[in-house]
């Protein structure tokens, strides 16, 4: 058990090796997930911004992606998150979109 404000995947995957009274981990769960927080990346000494003029900044959304997906885990894990807002709950999961909706690539 962690409680950390905002915990980076390298902190989860350090307590996911430890044991706990004597046992290994068995269930991971991670609540309001959005708060953890990215390790630092590699090559942020070697970033210069004359030379890497293209260079931005990663979104939020990505240092996220990027924070879950450096978790080393083989046990089954459990994200939650909570909802900024009220889902619109006015729509049927069963109804189909029309026919002319795009649709992803």
């Amino acid at each position: 058990m962690d409680t950390h404000a905002h915990p980076t995947s390298s902190r989860i995957n350090e307590r996911l090796q430890a044991q706990h009274r004597g046992k290994e981990f068995g269930f991971l769960v991670v609540e309001d997930y959005e708060r953890m927080s990215p390790d630092e990346y590699p090559y942020v000494d070697r970033y210069d911004p004359i030379d890497d003029l293209d260079y931005e900044p990663p979104t939020p959304a990505e240092e996220l992606l990027r924070a879950v997906q450096m978790l080393r885990t083989s046990v089954p894990s459990l994200f939650t998150t909570a909802l900024p807002t009220t889902p619109d709950t006015s729509r049927s999961l069963l109804r189909p979109f029309p026919p002319n909706t795009p649709r992803p690539c």
